[in-house]
């Protein structure tokens, strides 16, 4: 599990990381945890 903290984040990588999250949320595959 990854964990990240907001505050240390750069703009690019907060970018980065809510589309990584989005894509997460969307995928449906039995290796990977679903988001809610």
């Amino acid at each position: 599990m990854k964990v990240l903290k907001k505050a240390t984040l750069k703009v690019r990588d907060r970018v980065r990381s809510k589309m990584e999250r989005d894509i997460l949320a969307e995928v449906n595959h039995p290796f990977i945890v679903k988001l809610h």
